[in-house]
């Protein structure tokens, strides 16, 4: 049986220009930085293929300054592990109280460190009462 390769997706614009990003930030500083200002709409006129959304995204996950690109501290890590265990809360609202990280970023980090960690300890844990229960028997 021969394998087929995907078709890369026809609306798919690739990555992001530094024209295409100082276009946003160019916008931004204009408008002001207040999202209710921002009409996400007018920059895919300007920026061929590039949807309002995609424009919206862009400034918030990768080009805001307020972005906290640093390591994540333990209290930042324990402010996640907490909000999220406690209700199961929604990235976006866990990330409003965690300053200068996205929704996306707390994500992320979520799912490809942190709940990692702690699913390897939950192991080490239920195999150390295993071993406690064998030994009684």
């Amino acid at each position: 049986m021969e394998t087929q390769l995907k078709k890369p997706s026809t609306n798919s614009v690739g990555n992001w220009t530094v024209q295409e990003d100082e276009v946003i930030l160019k916008y931004v500083y204009e408008k002001g930085k207040g999202d209710e200002h921002m009409m996400w709409g007018n920059l895919s006129e300007t920026l061929n293929g590039r949807s309002g959304k995609s424009c919206r995204e862009r400034w918030f996950n990768h080009l805001d300054p307020k972005i906290k690109r640093t390591e994540w501290s333990q209290e930042e890590q324990w402010v996640l592990f907490i909000l999220r265990n406690q209700s199961n809360e929604k990235w976006s609202l866990i990330s409003k109280k965690l300053m200068g990280r996205t929704d996306n970023a707390v994500k992320n980090y979520w799912n490809s460190r942190l709940k990692k960690r702690i699913d390897s300890m939950q192991h080490a844990v239920n195999q150390h009462f295993e071993r406690k229960k064998k030994q009684k028997i």
